[in-house]
């Protein structure tokens, strides 16, 4: 005599199953009890095998992939982070004469602080254009390493999900 559970069976005919509530016919067509003959478990009913638990929706190949995405954007965003803090503390450091705040753009009738923005960025974009443009694409690359470390942690997050879910149902 052997029992066999479908994988179409309900998650409540499994749960009542597992309760002990249900009674299934054997093939040979007499009811089941314990120790009257085979039975062969389902995999997505029986609690402790891998068909009981969640669906994984994050692996850890998607999460490598992932942090590979990652790495390659925070690398450009690095170079160009530590090109412009370059650039940000050369113009910080430099005396600007009344020639330089004129080509500036900057007016007598201004505010210091507007004269300064205006100092500061032409600075800027000079050293942007002495350093070959590795500061140009700043925004972007910050942009996109920080969209990448977005997804990471996300799927991340996800991951940890699943295996505190999985967790719980093998404690049950």
């Amino acid at each position: 005599m052997r029992l066999s559970i479908s994988k179409a069976a309900s998650v409540a005919a499994a749960a009542a199953l597992l309760a002990g509530s249900v009674t299934f016919a054997a093939e040979s067509g007499s009811a089941l009890a314990p120790l009257k003959g085979a039975i062969r478990l389902d995999r997505a009913l029986h609690p402790g095998s891998t068909g009981g638990y969640a669906p994984r929706r994050a692996t850890l190949g998607a999460i490598q992939q992932k942090y590979v995405q990652f790495k390659d954007g925070a690398a450009g965003y690095e170079s160009g982070l530590k090109h412009s803090l370059r650039a940000e503390q050369e113009c910080a450091a430099k005396s600007y004469s009344v020639q330089d705040q004129t080509a500036a753009g900057c007016s007598a009738s201004e505010p210091l602080s507007l004269c300064m923005d205006k100092l500061y960025k032409r600075c800027f974009a000079a050293t942007v254009r002495r350093d070959g443009g590795a500061t140009q694409n700043f925004q972007q690359s910050a942009a996109t390493a920080a969209a990448a470390a977005r997804a990471l942690s996300q799927l991340l997050d996800q991951y940890a999900t699943d295996a505190d879910q999985n967790a719980m149902r093998f404690a049950q």
